[in-house]
């Protein structure tokens, strides 16, 4: 007999040897968007309790993070924002970048951002910058035959690379770019 199951706010007709397997995996799914939130929520009360900030440091090396590190900037964010969160974690994704760009959001974005389903537990940086492009700061930067990713850093491929590993390269430092607010312009030849 095949049963309807939600994922994501849309209805699937499932077979019953497919549904343990699909229930299963969203179980572990809303389980890790939650351990995320409870993770944000620990590392800001941390850092509003502890008074000393070498107690925080302290902290942060027994977590395996750096203090000034971007995951826990990340995490207090989330963290700030847990109690507003936590009303949604059945549509939380558990992509810590993504989530922390979610707690930047306002309240009532965020709340049309789930009604309308745009906002969801498998959601992407891609699908997040479609919903609200002014949530990543955005820095223009330049890829020739080099890539300059800023002036600290620069990547020289010249004619070593072949176009398709070249182009492989591209798409990945776009992605990269994206996961951190940076936008790469490809110039032409």
């Amino acid at each position: 007999m095949n049963a309807v199951t939600m994922t994501n706010n849309i209805n699937f007709i499932l077979s019953d040897e497919v549904r343990p397997y699909v229930l299963q995996f969203n179980t572990f799914l809303n389980k890790s968007a939650e351990a995320v939130l409870e993770m944000g929520r620990v590392v800001y009360e941390a850092r509003k309790t502890l008074k000393k900030k070498a107690q925080f440091n302290e902290f942060c090396a027994a977590i395996r993070l750096k203090t000034d590190g971007s995951a826990i900037s990340k995490l207090k964010t989330i963290g700030k924002r847990y109690v507003f969160l936590s009303q949604f974690k059945d549509s939380l994704p558990d992509a810590w970048t993504t989530l922390y760009h979610l707690a930047r959001m306002k309240d009532n974005e965020f709340e049309i951002g789930v009604q309308q389903s745009l906002i969801h537990k498998t959601m992407t940086a891609n699908e997040l910058r479609i919903l609200d492009p002014n949530l990543f700061k955005t820095r223009k930067h330049t890829i020739e035959s080099e890539v300059v990713v800023n002036k600290d850093i620069k990547i020289s491929v010249g004619d070593l690379l072949a176009e398709e590993v070249r182009n492989e390269l591209l798409e990945k430092l776009q992605n990269l770019c994206l996961e951190y607010g940076v936008e790469v312009v490809e110039l032409g030849e």
